[in-house]
């Protein structure tokens, strides 16, 4: 998305009443109680498993009395297999390796066959994303080494893939999704 098409957006937003002015090329949300994305990227991110891979698919889970608590925001079930998707609308420098290392308990308690942990960012992995990944695993002396599927799509353990939205977030799903049915010798077509 160019310049051009961002201001459109925006024209459109403003006009809707949903954001403002607040300097040049700087615009707020005009209610303040909104603090956050992430349960409209939730939300999308299962509508596009569903869309687009024919998954069966839930955002925003809550199960109680999980160990590490019980927080999923996007569980998908494909080919008679649990995909689990942590979600991500803070720009890599705002992510914590707290936040890597919940994710990997998350992913210790419900054994998905296939865990992503996608950042809604244009931005490289690599300089913060898959040190913290590194940094998490070393302190859990687990014995994975990131590698690079392609641009900014990363195996960082076992069935446990780090995305980026760039180019896009359909096609990157889907590149995670098929490496990992490649992994278990199905051929896509």
């Amino acid at each position: 998305m160019g310049p051009p098409v961002a201001a459109r957006y925006l024209r459109f937003l403003a006009d809707a009443g949903l954001v403002r002015r607040a300097g040049r090329g700087v615009y707020r949300l005009c209610d303040d109680r909104i603090v956050s994305f992430g349960g409209t990227l939730e939300w999308y991110v299962a509508q596009v498993l569903a869309r687009e891979f024919e998954c069966a698919s839930a955002h925003g889970l809550r199960i109680a009395h999980a160990a590490h608590g019980g927080d999923y925001d996007v569980i998908a079930c494909t080919e008679g297999e649990v995909v689990y998707i942590e979600t991500k609308s803070a720009p890599p420098r705002q992510i914590v390796q707290e936040e890597v290392g919940a994710f990997l308990d998350r992913v210790d308690t419900l054994r998905p066959d296939l865990a992503l942990f996608l950042a809604d960012t244009t931005l490289r992995m690599r300089d913060k994303l898959v040190p913290l990944f590194g940094a998490e695993v070393a302190r859990r002396r687990l014995a994975w080494e990131a590698t690079r599927l392609e641009r900014e799509l990363w195996r960082v353990g076992p069935e446990v893939y780090l995305l980026n939205a760039d180019p896009d977030l359909r096609r990157n799903l889907g590149a995670c999704l098929a490496a990992h049915f490649r992994s278990r010798g199905i051929a896509l077509g």
